[in-house]
């Protein structure tokens, strides 16, 4: 029995063995027949017997037996298709076993195929991501409007000012009102010396006159020195008042110093703003920019998985083809008299539409999961380039799925068919009765996917991301449009009441992402049904993998991993799509269930209402919601994120992803790889092999056992 593996399942053969094949040779007592065409027969049981792997058989080559299949075809075909009954009967059987093995073949390439069409599915996926994250950065910096700001310190300012121009009026006057006492008290100086001088005048007038003649001088003289004293009394009043009023002229400059250094720093504060918003309009502008370039490579992804769209359509159309022809040329034997011989007809029938039941089911789900990125990219807002065309893509899309499902319904239906046939003829030989459950699960599976498929919506509106230059400077403050209804505003020690309660909440999914207890940290996250509680269950533990792989490489290698990937030059590294984006998607991620204790305490948390807050962390300027739900506070994950049913295909990939970066952390910490490039490659390798669980898990394409579709 030949194998053929396909994305770590084999397809198999369950043709007639070989001695069903003599049988038919002998029922008619041609045993002993010896033409040509016989020993065509003879000779192609024994190529076919020498290249299955079974037993002492050396495994051939892809080409050995890619040749010896064609080689085989093209002999009995002839024979086949003639008109001796058991000749045809018997090269009928061998013809189809080596179409069996060229459809494995062809089989093969297509899950490979497959598998990196997927791989590219996930980087247009993560380039979506940057692309939201980018413009919401963008539009959350142009949004910072100071306007009200400004004129509220405008308006201080001026208040303080016209406060410090009164001030400074007082102190004027009360500088003249001082001016003016000394004025006179200098003026009561002056006339005290005046009359001084007049009493020194008189005294000397006085000198060597007689007792009688000097009375007169000495009472002039003393009148005049009582007048001096007056005087030089009055200026000292003066003085004193002077000195009294002198004080409040230093009061009042210091006030208008006081005012003034409030106008200035109010001036200060002014230009801080202007200067903070002039910041964010330019970086706002850097981000769109940084957006619109993720927008160009979302166009070239889209180019691109159209091209492995078609590449993986080729080997995949080749296989359908080579297992319909090994179907025709199998139910040749259900005609058979023999009951053994159609049974075992029957069941080969059934096995190689249950190979073309499963390659119907592998497109689809690559389909399935095409379509809802395609949708997502569609949907996107703002608008992503092109998205009336990505939009009419994922129609298109959706009407391949649908086709692609009904052809595999179709058969694996075929194939329940031709196994009960086989089973009404020789009961559960060959464990019949197993296929049939295995190919009703896939059946079953196939139809649920099918209530997946989404019809698009209506490609979000093409109109251009907002930029800094539709920003109103601060300028036009008082300029702007009819405001929104506000929400109530919050008291101080409400919305301190509200940071303290979601900072507890983000506390306790911390530490429960830090015990791996994905149960509790999902019970904390706003979800709609079980599906998406699954999706963040087998998602959520790949990020804090992640994340311990990054902080090993920089414990290790002083990089993170995604400095590690960009300096690598090994071309296993630089080449796979995956390692790269995965990097740059999961590396920019801050989830709040990987994140420390100590990162928790650093969050900016802003209540936007009693009920609705937002997170932000230093690594991701983009903020999360939080909201409260039945009285406790919960994280709501942005639209999207895990709601869409087809994402739900790609959980077992991430299942492998994640033990993929947990092996690279932990053989990083225990020193197992010499060099960062030696971690690289086998990780590069661990993640492409983790696509294959979108392939449908180990029993490959249709999921389960593996199905005996046919081979050589």
């Amino acid at each position: 029995m030949t194998r053929f593996r396909t994305s770590g399942r084999p397809f198999r053969s369950s043709a007639l063995p070989l001695v069903g094949a003599l049988a038919l040779a002998c029922a008619a007592g041609s045993c002993d027949r010896a033409d040509s065409a016989q020993q065509a027969i003879d000779a192609a049981n024994v190529k076919m017997e020498s290249l299955s792997t079974t037993g002492s058989n050396p495994a051939a080559t892809t080409k050995v037996r890619k040749d010896a299949f064609l080689d085989l075809v093209a002999k009995l075909k002839p024979i086949a298709d003639g008109s001796d009954e058991t000749q045809s009967q018997a090269a009928s059987t061998l013809l189809a076993r080596a179409r069996a093995g060229l459809g494995g073949m062809s089989a093969k390439d297509a899950a490979t195929e497959e598998q990196g069409f997927l791989a590219q599915i996930t980087v247009a996926r993560a380039q979506l991501d940057q692309w939201i994250s980018q413009h919401s950065t963008a539009s959350a910096l142009l949004s910072y409007d100071p306007s009200k700001d400004l004129a509220d310190l405008d308006k201080e300012a001026k208040k303080k000012f016209d406060e410090a121009a009164a001030e400074q009026a007082s102190k004027a006057k009360q500088e003249a009102v001082v001016a003016e006492i000394r004025g006179r008290a200098e003026k009561a100086r002056a006339a005290a010396k005046k009359e001084r001088d007049r009493e020194a005048g008189i005294r000397k007038q006085a000198e060597g006159l007689s007792q009688t003649e000097r009375e007169s001088y000495i009472t002039r003289a003393a009148e005049a020195s009582r007048a001096a004293d007056a005087l030089e009394r009055t200026a000292a009043e003066l003085s004193a008042e002077a000195a009294k009023e002198a004080p409040k002229v230093d009061e009042i400059a210091n006030a208008v110093d006081r005012l003034q250094k409030q106008v200035d720093s109010l001036k200060r504060t002014k230009d801080a703003l202007e200067a903070q918003a002039a910041a964010a309009r330019k970086n706002s502008g850097e981000a769109t920019a940084e957006a619109n370039a993720v927008g160009a490579k979302i166009k070239a992804s889209l180019d691109g998985l159209a091209q492995k769209r078609e590449a993986a359509s080729s080997p995949a159309q080749e296989a359908i083809k080579q297992y319909t022809g090994a179907v025709q040329s199998a139910k040749k034997g259900m005609s058979a008299t023999a009951r053994d011989v159609k049974s075992a007809s029957a069941s080969a029938v059934g096995g190689y539409q249950q190979s073309i039941g499963d390659l119907h089911a592998m497109r689809a789900r690559s389909l399935a999961v095409y379509g809802a990125a395609l949708q997502a990219i569609a949907q996107a807002k703002p608008a992503v380039p092109g998205a009336s065309e990505i939009a009419a893509k994922a129609a298109t899309v959706a009407a391949e799925l649908k086709q692609t499902t009904d052809e595999g319904e179709a058969a694996y239906k075929e194939a329940m068919s031709a196994y009960d046939k086989a089973s009404a003829s020789a009961g559960n030989v060959g464990g019949i009765d197993d296929k049939l459950k295995q190919v009703k699960k896939a059946l079953q599976d196939l139809t649920d996917l099918r209530t997946h498929v989404v019809k698009p919506a209506e490609p979000a509106t093409e109109k251009p991301a907002a930029s800094p230059a539709d920003a109103k400077p601060a300028a036009d403050a008082g300029k702007t449009e009819e405001a929104k209804p506000a929400m109530p505003a919050l008291s101080e020690a409400d919305a301190k009441a509200v940071e303290t309660d979601v900072r507890a909440m983000v506390h306790e999914m911390a530490a429960a992402g830090a015990a791996n207890d994905m149960d509790k940290v999902v019970s904390l996250i706003v979800t709609k049904n079980a599906s998406e509680k699954e999706f963040l269950k087998a998602a959520l533990p790949m990020g804090r993998a992640f994340k311990s792989l990054d902080a090993a490489c920089t414990a290790k290698w002083n990089k993170d991993l995604s400095g590690l990937v960009a300096a690598s030059q090994v071309p296993s590294v630089k080449q796979n799509p995956l390692l790269g984006a995965m990097a740059g998607m999961l590396g920019k991620s801050s989830g709040l269930s990987t994140m420390s204790s100590e990162d928790v305490d650093k969050l900016t948390i802003k209540a936007i209402s009693a009920t609705e807050a937002e997170v932000t962390g230093a690594e991701s300027p983009a903020a999360t919601k939080a909201v409260k739900v039945d009285g406790g506070w919960k994280v709501s994950l942005p639209a999207g994120a895990a709601g869409n049913p087809m994402v739900a295909q790609m959980m077992p990939m991430f299942t492998g992803m994640t033990e993929a970066f947990g092996k690279a952390a932990a053989g990083t910490t225990e020193g197992k790889y010499a060099t960062a490039d030696d971690m690289l490659t086998e990780l590069s390798a661990s993640l492409m092999g983790a696509m294959g669980g979108m392939m449908g898990g180990p029993g490959g394409p249709g999921g389960g056992k593996p199905k005996p579709p046919g081979g050589g």
